[in-house]
C-alpha cells in the first residue's frame, strides 16, 4: 500500500504549477529526498515498535539496462552491483546482489532508473 501511496504523492507533486518552473535536476532531488525521508520515518517505527525491518528484492530487466549506476548509488543497502557480463546492447548491466539478503524493497532504485527496468517485491509483515 505504501507504493500506492508514494505513488500518488508523486504524481500530485509533478502536476503542482510551481514544481514545474524547477529544473529537471531539481525535481529529481526533491523527489529523492521526500522518498529518503518516507523511508527513514518508517525504519524509525519500525524500529521503535521492535518490528523486524522489512525483506524485499528486486528484479533488472538487465537486457535493456545500459549500466548507468543510479540505482546502485541510491540503494541504501549497496545490494545493486554492475555486472561483469556485457547484455545484448554491449553494456554492463547493473545486477541484484541475492546474496546479502538485506534488500528492504524501498523503491529508490527503481525510481531513480530512467529506463524504467526494476521491479521491487517487497515482504508484507
Amino acid at each position: 500500500m505504501e507504493g500506492y501511496t508514494a505513488c500518488f504523492l508523486f504524481t500530485h507533486l509533478l502536476i503542482l504549477p510551481r514544481f514545474m518552473e524547477f529544473t529537471f535536476l531539481r525535481q529529481v532531488d526533491i523527489l529523492t529526498n521526500l522518498m529518503v525521508c518516507m523511508i527513514s520515518r518508517k525504519r524509525e517505527h519500525s524500529e521503535a515498535l521492535g518490528v523486524s525491518s522489512l525483506k524485499g528484492m528486486i528484479r533488472i530487466k538487465t537486457s535493456f539496462c545500459k549500466g548507468c549506476g543510479l540505482c546502485i548509488e541510491t540503494c541504501p543497502k549497496g545490494s545493486i552491483f554492475i555486472s561483469k557480463k556485457i547484455n545484448e546492447k554491449s553494456y554492463f548491466p547493473a545486477e541484484f546482489d541475492k546474496s546479502k539478503q538485506e534488500c528492504t524493497g524501498c523503491g529508490l532504485c527503481a525510481v531513480m532508473c530512467p529506463e524504467a527496468i526494476i521491479e521491487v517485491y517487497r515482504e508484507e509483515g
